[in-house]
């Protein structure tokens, strides 16, 4: 057992180095603090607390469509993918 959590945590680092991996990384972090995303998400729970639903839509429609959130999103979809790819070799 002890040898799997080795190679497992072998197989992490190798990951982690992948440049998809690392751009996901640095996107990520972008987004996690980025202040006009963070604002956008506090007016949408605002909104939604108030039952505006009309301006709950708008203001999500303005996060889906804001350039850091795309690429979050898509960077995010794309390392999932990698990961269902190796996870497929280790499935016995």
């Amino acid at each position: 057992m002890d040898k799997i959590i080795e190679l497992t945590t072998e197989i992490k680092a190798l990951i982690e180095k992948e440049p998809l991996v690392i751009e996901y990384r640095r996107i990520e972090n972008l987004y996690q603090n980025n202040e006009e995303i963070k604002a956008i998400v506090r007016k949408i729970d605002d909104a939604n607390r108030n039952k505006n639903e009309e301006l709950k839509n708008e203001l999500i429609k303005e996060y889906n469509e804001h350039p850091l959130v795309r690429n979050y999103i898509a960077l995010k979809e794309e390392v999932q993918e990698f990961l269902k790819e190796i996870s497929k070799n280790l499935i016995i």
